[in-house]
């Protein structure tokens, strides 16, 4: 049997999922589920550059998940998820 937490796949005990520029307009379209209930548990951070990893509440609310595997999701993968990415990466997360 497999540790969810150490397994090297993603399992939801050892991942995160970063939403970077959710917009509740973006979700207008979603019919598939109720928009109502998406993301209450966790609060969404205003950011203030183009690379959330430049945010100290970003980079915060990443650690405090205690998760080493990140599932990265932006609207404008070439910038917002590059960035937020490659400067993970480099701190070893």
């Amino acid at each position: 049997m497999r540790d969810p937490l150490s397994d090297h796949l993603i399992t939801p005990q050892n991942a995160a999922l970063l939403l970077i520029d959710y917009q509740p307009s973006q979700l207008a379209g979603v019919r598939s589920m109720d928009r109502a209930d998406l993301l209450t548990d966790d609060k969404p951070l205003d950011r203030t550059t183009t690379n959330s990893w430049e945010d100290i509440e970003f980079v915060q609310a990443v650690h405090a998940t205690g998760r080493r595997k990140l599932i990265i999701c932006a609207l404008w993968a070439e910038i917002c998820m590059a960035f937020t990415a490659l400067d993970a990466l480099r701190e070893g997360v």
